[in-house]
């Protein structure tokens, strides 16, 4: 008898554990075809290429003697439903913020050395700029408990000129 109150307690815990967690993609209307899935991490790589316009924003951390550090970009799309996004399933999340991993390359298409250094001596929190621009390298993963989007840039064409701001609340958290 213990024994089978045993197995009533234990089952559904293994049940939860081993339960597969779906993902299924939104109908996206961009380039990018299916790469490789890793079901272990719930990570979903794309290859080919997206042109696309959106805004660039740069989160700048600044330590205690004032210095500025880049702590993300992040690359909002005008078009979202031009990626592939996790519709529902395990984290589902629309597209509407993909990091930009390629942090260097992304400096040097945005700006020239002495235009960054200006940049940043206005110890502005975040600093953006919209324009058109070419992503490869499209993945998708969990990371802090949510939904992430990351890409590599490739090419970029400035529509404005750089803005500077105190906060972003699309950015706000992981």
């Amino acid at each position: 008898m213990k024994f089978i109150s045993f197995l009533f307690l234990i089952f559904p815990i293994v049940v939860l554990a081993s339960g597969e967690k779906s993902q299924v993609f939104s109908n996206f209307s961009g380039s990018f075809k299916l790469a490789s899935i890793d079901s272990a991490t719930y990570s979903t790589s794309f290859a080919g290429r997206q042109q696309a316009t959106g805004e660039i924003v740069f989160e700048i951390a600044l330590d205690e003697n004032q210095e500025s550090s880049v702590r993300s970009i992040s690359f909002i799309p005008d078009d979202p439903n031009l990626f592939p996004a996790v519709a529902s399933g395990f984290y589902a999340k629309a597209a509407t913020k993909i990091e930009l991993i390629n942090t260097e390359r992304v400096k040097e298409l945005l700006f020239l050395d002495l235009e960054w250094r200006t940049v940043l001596a206005e110890q502005k929190p975040f600093i953006s700029k919209r324009g058109s621009l070419e992503l490869k390298s499209y993945t998708t993963t969990i990371e802090c408990d949510t939904r992430q989007y990351f890409a590599e840039i490739v090419s970029f064409s400035a529509l404005q000129e750089v803005s500077f701001f105190e906060t972003r609340s699309e950015l706000a958290g992981c």
